[in-house]
């Protein structure tokens, strides 16, 4: 039971399983345990982890019930259908022409690590402040590890003069209130990208290119994003909400690697300047080699192999990252008429004659829900963002695969 709860999601602490073992203890009729305290003692714990060695006490990672819920692999299955089914159609086996596009945020403090110090005595870190500045990096990549020229996005109102210095050849420095991704910046993103893939020689007619977002609202709900990369033969294929930590190449791999090199160098900088700030005038000193670190060709290929994007492989994603999703299954019911609502008394599965010949509701797209003619796999209808025109249509994807 302990295993299969942490399997699910739902691991228990010390304290749980000394109560655990309380209960079943009382409920089998076993002595031994206090009454009054109504768990096992502290030794029993002790002896029960030394006696099952397959088990051991470990710092849990959070993960929202949204995340588990969406991360199923009927949900994941679809996805990688539609996925393929956009490869198949503009006829893409060259990795670089499959692109992954996100955003990640820096703070211009660092995160304290363990360290060593002295047994009994107080340890602590000079930070340049008790609370960062958040600044927006927005990174494309394709698999075979090209990257464009990042995007920076500062907290501010205009750009200073000072910001751009040391930064990539071609890449992009602006502001917004919040130092955060807006709409109107993601616009501003498209010429950058396509002056790379001119330099690149990738932007040609006959060539198309995938591009694979998560749904952030500036990246799908951005119709003049969209109309850009249509314009240019650029297919833009949205990822299902939630499960981006597994599906997303940059999530998987580079932003982890970017996290940890930038947390280095902003501490090797707050100890090299006795304890200054990281300055927007000292940005890239900064962030330029900690995103060399993080953006190889080695990572981005092993970040799009180990999410299925390419090589393409729906099996690529491991069988224990649907395991929290298990737990809020249900199975499917048949549609009943208000009279035969009355008389069942339990729920049957839907047959597979049945199912097939269904309309259900769904939803195709974070941007799009559309009643679907199961049978047929046809749209029927489709609400989206700016009109009433086909949200599948502006990105050229197939609606439902």
């Amino acid at each position: 039971m302990i295993k299969e709860l942490a399997r699910v999601g739902f691991p228990l602490s010390r304290e749980e399983v000394r109560k655990l073992a309380f209960e079943f203890a009382e409920k089998n009729g076993l002595k031994g345990f206090s009454e009054k305290k109504g768990k096992a003692g502290y030794n029993w714990f002790v002896g029960f982890m030394t006696r099952h060695p397959e088990i051991s006490v470990r710092k849990t990672e959070n993960l929202s019930v949204s995340r588990a819920m969406a991360m199923n692999r009927v949900q994941v299955d679809r996805w990688f259908s539609e996925y393929e089914s956009m490869l198949l159609k503009t006829k893409i086996s060259d990795p670089s022409y499959i692109w992954n596009v996100d955003e990640i945020g820096v703070q211009n403090i660092y995160a304290t690590d363990k360290v060593v110090a002295g047994t009994g005595e107080n340890a602590y870190s000079n930070t340049a402040g008790e609370k960062g500045e958040t600044s927006t990096v927005v990174v494309a990549m394709n698999a075979i590890g090209d990257v464009v020229p990042p995007v920076v996005i500062r907290k501010g109102k205009i750009v200073g003069k000072c910001w751009r210095n040391g930064a990539p050849l071609d890449s992009l420095v602006t502001v917004s209130p919040d130092g955060w991704i807006t709409t109107e910046i993601f616009v501003q993103f498209g010429p950058l990208f396509f002056n790379f893939l001119q330099k690149k020689n990738l932007l040609k007619d006959d060539c198309a290119h995938v591009v694979v977002l998560d749904n952030h609202y500036s990246h799908l709900f951005n119709l003049e994003f969209l109309n850009m990369m249509k314009e240019n033969n650029v297919h833009v294929i949205g990822l299902p909400p939630h499960p981006s930590h597994w599906l997303q190449p940059l999530d998987r791999v580079n932003f982890g690697v970017l996290k940890k090199a930038w947390n280095k160098e902003v501490r090797a900088f707050t100890h090299d300047t006795v304890g200054k700030r990281v300055e927007k005038s000292d940005f890239f000193r900064v962030f330029s080699p900690a995103f060399d670190m993080a953006m190889t060709v080695e990572n981005a290929q092993s970040a799009f192999r180990c999410t299925g994007l390419y090589p393409f492989d729906r099996n690529a994603i491991p069988k224990d990252a649907y395991n929290p999703s298990t737990v809020f299954e249900r199975p499917l019911t048949t549609l009943q008429t208000p009279e035969q609502e009355q008389s069942a008394s339990v729920d049957h599965p839907v047959p597979a004659a049945v199912a097939s010949t269904s309309q259900l509701k769904v939803d195709v797209n974070p941007c799009v829900t559309a009643s679907v003619d199961v049978s047929s796999r046809n749209m029927i209808s489709t609400e989206a963002v700016g009109g009433s025109c086909s949200f599948a249509d502006l990105i050229s994807v197939p609606c439902l695969e």
